[in-house]
């Protein structure tokens, strides 16, 4: 019906006819009741989704150790149907909006720049490049360099230390990484990571130590300057490796815990895994500033 007056809401079938009884003023059998066909819109519940995840209505630890949350990241194809809605009923029922800031990502588009989407067909099935392409061919070229790291990382991974070039460009990496995430310009901290790790510290700064590291290899005696000198390369290297692997966990999560727990593991006493804590991954630790 199209007249609001003709409308009653309950749980059950039988409190919607006890609302109408009292509403019209009248017996039930004077009255007939029609359920509305129409389902909920899902953005209605997607709209709860910022509290409801933690318990909501109940005032559970999790529900006031994260609400209101700080960042929001969608598209902007959905600020109506779910960014307004959230920030509404989250100063209704919470008192406080559910997050300050939103990110909008870039839309995936078709080769005629509309948005992919199952409604107008033109989206891509997974399971159609799973079938139709190699693995070696699915991965992106960029990610080749990953195998390059990790054989980088286990044959000097006893390595670490401070040297005044690679440390200057070591920093260099970290504000442009801080510049990048401030800015929401993740571009700039992905060039920064990818130059720092393949054409600074690989290419130059590891070739540099070779013959460094190789003097305690081939000689059984060296003298205390050559000692030094060893161990302060591995200072320096051992450095790059752990703030380098800080700044790429972003984006590469599972290969740099993998490689940092490997480091962590070389660098304690005898490589001993059980001095080495367990709750100490890359996901618990802060992201590196050039304070550090």
């Amino acid at each position: 019906p199209t007249d609001h007056n003709s409308w009653v809401v309950g749980h059950t079938i039988e409190e919607a006819l006890q609302k109408a009884c009292d509403k019209f003023h009248c017996s039930p059998d004077n009255l007939t009741l029609n359920q509305d066909n129409d389902v909920l819109d899902t953005w209605f519940s997607s709209q709860l989704f910022p509290f409801s995840v933690f318990g909501w209505p109940e005032q559970t630890p999790d529900l006031k150790a994260y609400y209101p949350g700080s960042l929001l990241e969608t598209g902007h194809d959905i600020i109506f149907f779910w960014v307004a809605r959230m920030v509404m009923i989250g100063l209704k029922l919470m008192g406080q909006l559910p997050f300050h800031t939103v990110y909008l990502h870039a839309m995936v588009r078709d080769a005629h720049g509309k948005k992919m989407s199952k409604s107008l067909g033109n989206a891509i099935d997974p399971v159609d490049v799973i079938n139709g392409i190699s693995l070696e061919e699915f991965i992106p070229p960029d990610m080749s360099d990953l195998n390059s790291l990790f054989k980088q990382f286990i044959q000097h991974s006893l390595l670490s230390g401070t040297d005044r070039w690679i440390l200057s460009r070591l920093a260099y990496a970290v504000i442009q990484c801080n510049t990048g995430f401030t800015e929401f310009q993740f571009p700039i901290a992905t060039t920064a990571c990818y130059h720092f790790w393949l054409y600074e510290l690989c290419d130059v700064y590891l070739e540099y130590t070779k013959p460094i590291i190789r003097l305690k290899q081939n000689n059984s005696k060296l003298s205390n300057m050559e000692m030094e000198r060893i161990q302060l390369v591995c200072q320096i290297l051992y450095v790059c490796f752990n703030c380098g692997l800080r700044l790429l966990h972003p984006f590469m999560p599972f290969i740099t815990e993998e490689l940092y727990q490997r480091l962590l593991t070389r660098n304690s006493p005898n490589n001993d895994n059980n001095t080495v804590n367990s709750m100490d991954s890359l996901c618990v630790k802060s992201y590196p500033k050039l304070s550090d």
